[in-house]
Formats: C-alpha cells, sequence, structure tokens
C-alpha cells in the first residue's frame, strides 16, 4: 500500500501528468462514440480502469484549478475588505493613528502614555489598535501588544489626515 502514498505525491507534482491521464482515460471511454472510424472500442476488461483513472485524475484536477481560483480571488477579496472597512474613520481612528505617526521612528508604545490626561483607558486604546489592525492600517508586535506602529496603508491614511487637518487649520 506504500505505493498509493508515492503515486498521490508524483501526481501533485505533475499536474501535466494528470492532465494526460485525464485526456486519455476520456478518449478510452467516450472517443468511439464520436469518432467510430479512427478510435477503437475499449475492452470491458479495461473500462473499469479508464473510468477509475478518469475519476481520480478529474478529481485532482478541479481541486487545483478550485486552489488556483482561491489562491488568485484572495489578494482581490482581501483588497475590496480593506477597501470597504477603511472608508470611513472615525474621529477616535484618526487622533489614533496621528499619535503613531507623531512619533519620531514611527513606533508607539501605549504603555508611556499618560491616560488621565486624554480621558481614554488603555484598554480602549489597545482594542481600537486591534480594530485598526484588522483593517489594515497598524501593526502590533506580537511580543508586546502595547508596541504599535502604522501599516504602508496606515502611512497613507496619516498622510491624508495630516493635511485635511493642515488646510482646515489654514482656512480659519
Amino acid at each position: 500500500m506504500h505505493w498509493i502514498t508515492d503515486l498521490i505525491k508524483h501526481l501533485g507534482i505533475s499536474k501535466i501528468f494528470a492532465t494526460a491521464v485525464f485526456t486519455t482515460s476520456c478518449v478510452l471511454l467516450f472517443g468511439h462514440s464520436h469518432f467510430p472510424s479512427q478510435i477503437p472500442p475499449i475492452n470491458e476488461e479495461w473500462k473499469l480502469l479508464a473510468v477509475g483513472a478518469m475519476s481520480f485524475s478529474g478529481v485532482y484536477l478541479v481541486v487545483w484549478l478550485v486552489q488556483g481560483i482561491v489562491v488568485i480571488s484572495k489578494p482581490t477579496v482581501d483588497n475590496v475588505s480593506f477597501w470597504w472597512k477603511s472608508r470611513e474613520l472615525d474621529q477616535f481612528d484618526e487622533v489614533f493613528i496621528l499619535l503613531i505617526a507623531r512619533e519620531l521612528d514611527g513606533v508607539l508604545n501605549l504603555s508611556n502614555i499618560e491616560y488621565d490626561q486624554i480621558g481614554v483607558t488603555r484598554l480602549e486604546m489597545i482594542q481600537k489598535a486591534k480594530s485598526l489592525k484588522k483593517r489594515g492600517l497598524v501593526n502590533i508586535y506580537a511580543l508586546d501588544e502595547h508596541i504599535v506602529s502604522l501599516t504602508e496603508r496606515g502611512k497613507v491614511q496619516a498622510t491624508q489626515i495630516q493635511a485635511r487637518v493642515r488646510a482646515s487649520s489654514n482656512s480659519k
């Protein structure tokens, strides 16, 4: 039974081989009915083998095709999801992004903020960071959830917010 795992491993490597097996078995099974003068009928003893080869390779090719479609469509779905989630930022989102953007090294340590002065709690800031991370705007460091930075998308958003703030302060 070790040969079955070897066969599956080799099929995983060779999609061309699976395509050839599928095509050949289809021709053996259905070719005679469409081209009787060119393709002889298949023997009854070989029909079961041809059906099995066609079924196995066909399922393999369908699974491979679905995986390919998922891999190709995932970035598109992610971009649409990002656009949908980040189209509107509330004031707290914008203030949080600006806090990170104003740091010299672009990294904000939430442990260093004096929360009494700004009127929010550390937990609210951590939750806001997690919310912005889901939207693709903020990175949260894996070893310490109190350390956050802007992603490339977050930096673009911060630049737009700063420009809007600057424009509104100049018009006053």
